[in-house]
């Protein structure tokens, strides 16, 4: 057996193990993080008042509205760029 071969195998199972402690907490969080802001959206555009009912049903057309992949290239390249911008000191 090739050498690369048997580094591969003796370190399979530490890395799913560690794929496995990593990928299940994310999953976990985002499920609680989702199910509050999916929980909060629908009572308050059942409940609130109108102007604040107009704002929640224009978030959810918007998140409903747009693919994934568009979100998250969004998420990705506009959320660093902006935080970058507002940390910098001007340039004289």
């Amino acid at each position: 057996m090739p050498h690369w071969l048997s580094l591969m195998l003796d370190s399979l199972p530490s890395l799913l193990w560690a794929c496995v402690l990593f990928t299940v907490p994310l999953t976990l969080l985002s499920f609680v993080f989702g199910l509050t802001v999916g929980f909060f959206a629908a009572v308050l555009r059942l409940f609130a008042p109108a102007p604040i009912a107009w704002i929640v049903r224009f978030y959810v057309w918007i998140i409903r509205g747009t693919p994934l992949l568009v979100q998250l290239f969004l998420i990705f390249t506009a959320c660093p760029a902006s935080a970058s911008r507002s940390t910098h000191s001007p340039q004289r």
